[in-house]
Protein backbone atom coordinates (compact mmCIF):
# COMPACT_ATOMS: atom_id res chain seq x y z
CA UNK A 1 0.00 0.00 0.00
CA UNK A 2 2.71 2.34 1.13
CA UNK A 3 5.49 0.68 -1.15
CA UNK A 4 6.86 -1.67 1.99
CA UNK A 5 6.80 -5.33 1.41
CA UNK A 6 4.42 -7.07 3.85
CA UNK A 7 6.61 -8.75 6.99
CA UNK A 8 7.01 -12.31 6.50
CA UNK A 9 5.17 -14.28 9.48
CA UNK A 10 7.68 -16.86 8.89
CA UNK A 11 10.24 -15.44 10.51
CA UNK A 12 8.38 -16.27 14.09
CA UNK A 13 8.09 -19.71 15.36
CA UNK A 14 4.78 -21.33 16.55
CA UNK A 15 4.46 -20.63 19.96
CA UNK A 16 4.56 -16.88 19.51
CA UNK A 17 8.03 -15.39 20.45
CA UNK A 18 10.79 -14.87 17.72
CA UNK A 19 14.34 -16.46 17.09
CA UNK A 20 15.78 -12.89 18.99
CA UNK A 21 15.58 -14.41 22.45
CA UNK A 22 18.57 -14.05 24.71
CA UNK A 23 19.85 -16.91 26.14
CA UNK A 24 18.67 -17.95 29.56
CA UNK A 25 21.54 -17.94 31.44
CA UNK A 26 21.78 -13.85 31.33
CA UNK A 27 18.06 -13.62 32.00
CA UNK A 28 17.99 -11.83 35.39
CA UNK A 29 20.28 -9.48 34.51
CA UNK A 30 18.21 -8.05 31.50
CA UNK A 31 14.77 -6.66 30.54
CA UNK A 32 12.33 -8.61 28.94
CA UNK A 33 13.58 -8.57 24.99
CA UNK A 34 11.60 -11.20 23.24
CA UNK A 35 9.58 -10.08 20.22
CA UNK A 36 6.59 -11.37 20.00
CA UNK A 37 4.03 -11.61 16.21
CA UNK A 38 1.39 -9.25 15.79
CA UNK A 39 -1.89 -10.65 15.78
CA UNK A 40 -2.48 -12.94 12.93
CA UNK A 41 -5.64 -11.47 11.68
CA UNK A 42 -4.53 -7.73 11.57
CA UNK A 43 -3.96 -5.69 8.64
CA UNK A 44 -0.94 -3.53 7.33
CA UNK A 45 -1.27 -0.47 9.11
CA UNK A 46 -1.79 -2.49 12.78
CA UNK A 47 1.42 -4.57 11.89
CA UNK A 48 3.44 -1.07 11.30
CA UNK A 49 2.29 0.02 13.92
CA UNK A 50 2.71 -2.64 16.37
CA UNK A 51 6.49 -2.83 14.70
CA UNK A 52 7.41 0.21 15.69
CA UNK A 53 6.09 0.08 18.73
CA UNK A 54 8.33 -3.25 19.18
CA UNK A 55 11.44 -0.77 17.68
CA UNK A 56 10.86 2.26 20.68
CA UNK A 57 10.58 -0.75 23.17
CA UNK A 58 13.89 -2.71 22.16
CA UNK A 59 15.55 0.96 21.69
CA UNK A 60 14.67 1.50 25.06
CA UNK A 61 15.78 -1.46 26.51
CA UNK A 62 18.99 -0.76 24.68
CA UNK A 63 19.90 2.14 26.05
CA UNK A 64 19.00 0.90 29.54
CA UNK A 65 21.09 -2.33 28.83
CA UNK A 66 23.98 0.56 27.57
CA UNK A 67 23.42 2.56 30.91
CA UNK A 68 24.51 -1.11 33.09
CA UNK A 69 27.09 -1.60 31.54
CA UNK A 70 28.75 1.62 31.43
CA UNK A 71 28.10 1.57 35.13
CA UNK A 72 29.59 -1.92 35.13
CA UNK A 73 32.63 -0.24 33.80
CA UNK A 74 33.00 2.96 36.39
CA UNK A 75 32.74 0.26 39.57
CA UNK A 76 35.19 -2.21 37.54
CA UNK A 77 37.94 1.26 37.15
CA UNK A 78 36.76 2.27 40.73
CA UNK A 79 37.92 -1.14 41.96
CA UNK A 80 40.84 -1.33 40.07
CA UNK A 81 42.54 1.67 41.03
CA UNK A 82 41.57 0.74 44.90
CA UNK A 83 43.49 -2.63 44.07
CA UNK A 84 46.50 -0.41 42.89
CA UNK A 85 46.57 1.54 45.99
CA UNK A 86 46.44 -1.77 47.97
CA UNK A 87 49.24 -3.01 45.95
CA UNK A 88 51.39 0.25 46.34
CA UNK A 89 50.86 0.48 50.18
CA UNK A 90 51.98 -3.29 50.54
CA UNK A 91 55.30 -2.60 48.63
CA UNK A 92 55.60 0.37 50.63
CA UNK A 93 55.43 -1.67 53.58
CA UNK A 94 57.64 -4.57 52.47
CA UNK A 95 60.36 -1.70 51.48
CA UNK A 96 60.40 0.45 54.77
CA UNK A 97 60.67 -2.99 56.25
CA UNK A 98 63.70 -4.05 54.38
CA UNK A 99 64.97 -0.79 54.89
CA UNK A 100 64.79 -1.50 58.73
CA UNK A 101 66.61 -4.90 58.41
CA UNK A 102 68.94 -3.01 56.51
CA UNK A 103 70.31 -0.83 59.63
CA UNK A 104 73.51 -1.06 60.23
CA UNK A 105 75.20 -3.23 63.51
CA UNK A 106 77.43 -1.14 64.75
CA UNK A 107 79.95 -3.13 66.72
CA UNK A 108 80.99 -2.85 69.90
CA UNK A 109 84.42 -1.20 70.99
CA UNK A 110 85.71 -4.42 72.13
CA UNK A 111 85.06 -6.12 69.21
CA UNK A 112 86.42 -4.43 66.63
CA UNK A 113 89.70 -5.75 65.36
CA UNK A 114 92.23 -3.07 65.32
CA UNK A 115 94.30 -2.93 62.35
CA UNK A 116 95.58 0.70 61.52
CA UNK A 117 97.98 1.98 64.04
CA UNK A 118 98.43 5.77 63.75
CA UNK A 119 101.63 6.73 62.10
CA UNK A 120 102.84 9.50 64.72
CA UNK A 121 105.38 8.06 67.27
CA UNK A 122 104.23 9.82 69.98
CA UNK A 123 100.65 8.57 69.46
CA UNK A 124 99.68 4.59 70.21
CA UNK A 125 96.34 5.10 68.98
CA UNK A 126 94.86 2.11 66.41
CA UNK A 127 91.86 1.53 64.34
CA UNK A 128 89.21 -0.77 63.08
CA UNK A 129 89.13 1.23 59.02
CA UNK A 130 91.50 3.06 57.45
CA UNK A 131 88.42 5.83 57.01
CA UNK A 132 88.63 5.85 60.96
CA UNK A 133 92.00 6.67 61.05
CA UNK A 134 92.16 9.31 58.20
CA UNK A 135 89.35 10.82 60.20
CA UNK A 136 91.84 10.52 63.00
CA UNK A 137 95.02 12.11 61.78
CA UNK A 138 93.04 14.96 59.72
CA UNK A 139 91.37 15.73 63.38
CA UNK A 140 94.39 15.25 65.77
CA UNK A 141 97.54 15.71 63.79
CA UNK A 142 96.57 18.17 61.43
CA UNK A 143 100.18 19.37 60.30
CA UNK A 144 101.03 15.96 59.57
CA UNK A 145 97.50 15.53 57.40
CA UNK A 146 98.75 18.55 55.52
CA UNK A 147 102.08 16.98 54.62
CA UNK A 148 100.05 13.23 53.74
CA UNK A 149 97.62 15.41 51.34
CA UNK A 150 100.70 17.37 49.49
CA UNK A 151 102.58 14.24 48.98
CA UNK A 152 99.69 12.73 47.66
CA UNK A 153 98.54 15.52 44.97
CA UNK A 154 102.10 15.12 44.47
CA UNK A 155 102.10 11.14 43.10
CA UNK A 156 98.83 12.12 41.55
CA UNK A 157 100.49 14.83 39.38
CA UNK A 158 103.49 12.61 38.57
CA UNK A 159 100.98 9.96 37.53
CA UNK A 160 99.20 11.97 35.12
CA UNK A 161 102.82 13.44 33.79
CA UNK A 162 104.75 10.19 34.21
CA UNK A 163 107.50 11.85 36.45
CA UNK A 164 109.42 9.90 38.70
CA UNK A 165 108.32 10.95 42.63
CA UNK A 166 110.94 12.83 44.37
CA UNK A 167 110.53 11.65 47.86
CA UNK A 168 109.68 7.96 47.48
CA UNK A 169 111.72 7.62 51.42
CA UNK A 170 108.62 9.10 52.93
CA UNK A 171 106.54 6.26 52.14
CA UNK A 172 109.21 2.94 52.65
CA UNK A 173 109.09 3.97 56.31
CA UNK A 174 104.91 3.43 56.72
CA UNK A 175 105.01 0.51 54.03
CA UNK A 176 107.36 -1.10 55.99
CA UNK A 177 105.49 -0.84 59.34
CA UNK A 178 102.10 -1.95 57.40
CA UNK A 179 104.32 -4.89 56.13
CA UNK A 180 105.66 -6.01 59.68
CA UNK A 181 102.05 -5.65 61.06
CA UNK A 182 99.87 -8.05 58.72
CA UNK A 183 102.99 -10.28 58.66
CA UNK A 184 103.25 -10.77 61.87
CA UNK A 185 99.45 -11.54 62.04
CA UNK A 186 99.54 -13.53 59.23
CA UNK A 187 102.29 -15.99 61.18
CA UNK A 188 99.60 -15.57 64.73
CA UNK A 189 96.67 -17.01 62.43
CA UNK A 190 98.82 -19.69 61.30
CA UNK A 191 99.52 -20.47 64.97
CA UNK A 192 96.24 -20.20 66.24
CA UNK A 193 94.96 -22.56 63.31
CA UNK A 194 97.93 -24.92 63.82
CA UNK A 195 96.40 -25.23 67.26
CA UNK A 196 92.87 -25.98 66.69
Amino acid sequence: MYGYNQPQMQDFDHQGSSQLQMPQANKPQQANILISPPPAQSSYEDQVNYYQQEACRLYIANVVLTNQVKELLQEKNDLLQKYQKLEKRQLDTQQSLAEEKKKRHRRAAHEIERHYKCPQETCQKSYGSEGSLAQHIKLKHPDFFQIISANISQTLQAMRVDQPLDSKAEYTDYDEEDESDTSSKGKQKQKDSKEK
